[in-house]
């Protein structure tokens, strides 16, 4: 916002701070800053989304940051400078140190708790950005997010959540690989020797339980489903 120059007729509640005269090298982060960062909905062993996933956020998962110091998992307390490696917790010997930061996190918990664990839902269908990209990184609770497993044609599936911005009939096209790739569904690409290939000859997909089918054209780069989807 700052950089970009925005303004705005109400103030806005914001976790973060205007790091704009940082970015520029003309100002220095405050030294009473804090960050939280607490990955959410990590699968670990699991491969489809449950309601006991023990990928549900909590507040012991996650990490505070300040200066040059670290507390993890509500737990352990590292100091960077002395401790880069991060081998030696000091919880027990900087109290003060802890209770500021425990503080803060539980602070935040308590802003986030409500809402942390519910789905955050991708909106398609609006006037900017016709194009929605939807890659296996914001599957529920499965992630394929990495060039690797995307070539060895990892076999893992899910299911985003989306938001409809309104009623109009939709494209789906469906890739294993990206559009710049030149590549067809059921080959390999030209820049890895490591791509797997796989011998797809159907496409399928389901929205809100309802199942559509598609062969796959030899060669086809992709295969595309057109369906009336109302707003919701």
């Amino acid at each position: 916002m700052g950089l970009c120059g925005l303004t705005f007729s109400k103030p806005l509640k914001t976790d973060g701070i205007d790091l704009s005269g940082v970015l520029k090298m003309n100002a220095r982060i405050p030294d009473d800053r804090m960050v939280v960062i607490n990955y959410s909905r990590i699968p670990g062993n699991y491969n489809y989304p449950s309601p006991a996933s023990p990928s549900l956020v909590r507040r012991d998962g996650a990490a505070v940051l300040w200066g040059k110091w670290r507390l993890l998992n509500d737990s352990l307390l590292y100091d960077l400078k002395t401790d880069p490696t991060q081998q030696h917790n000091v919880i027990n010997d900087y109290p003060d140190v802890l209770h500021k930061m425990r503080e803060y996190l539980y602070d935040w918990w308590e802003d986030v708790e409500a809402i942390v664990n519910e789905p955050q839902p991708t909106m398609i269908g609006q006037d900017r950005g016709k194009d929605v990209m939807l890659s296996s990184c914001e599957w529920l609770d499965v992630y394929v997010d990495q060039q690797a497993q995307v070539r060895q044609g990892l076999r893992k599936n899910s299911y985003w959540v989306l938001d409809v911005a309104c009623d109009g009939e939709y494209e789906f096209e469906l890739r294993r690989w990206p559009r710049e790739a030149d590549a067809s569904l059921n080959g390999t690409t030209a820049m890895n020797n490591m791509d797997v290939a796989l011998p797809i000859e159907f496409a399928s997909m389901a929205i809100n339980g309802e199942a559509y089918h598609l062969k796959v054209k030899k060669g086809a780069e992709s295969a595309t489903f057109t369906i009336n989807l109302k707003a919701g």
